[in-house]
C-alpha cells in the first residue's frame, strides 16, 4: 500500500482543500461527478486510499486561486477557479 499517498490526500484534507482521487497514473477523477464530489472529509479520504492505494490525489482549488500544474517533459495544465 503507498501509505504515503494516503498520508498526503489527508493531510490536504485536514488543511480545508477538497481532494478528489484520480485514476491511476492519470489526471482523471475517479469520482462519478469529478471536482464536484471533492471533499474535506480527511476520514472519507483516508478510506478512500485505504481501498485504492494507488490513485492519484487531486483537489479543487478554492475560488480565486490559479492553479499550474507541470508534468515534463511535455504536458502543461493551466486552470483557474473564478
Amino acid at each position: 500500500m503507498n501509505e504515503s499517498l494516503e498520508r498526503f490526500a489527508v493531510g490536504l484534507a485536514r488543511n480545508d482543500f477538497a481532494v478528489l482521487p484520480l485514476l491511476p497514473r492519470t489526471k482523471r477523477p475517479r469520482c462519478p461527478h469529478g471536482f464536484l464530489d471533492a471533499t474535506t472529509d480527511a476520514e472519507l479520504v483516508a478510506e478512500h486510499w485505504r481501498k485504492h492505494p494507488r490513485d492519484n490525489v487531486g483537489i479543487r482549488p478554492p475560488l480565486g486561486v490559479l492553479v499550474l500544474d507541470i508534468d515534463p517533459p511535455n504536458e502543461v495544465l493551466l486552470s483557474w477557479m473564478p
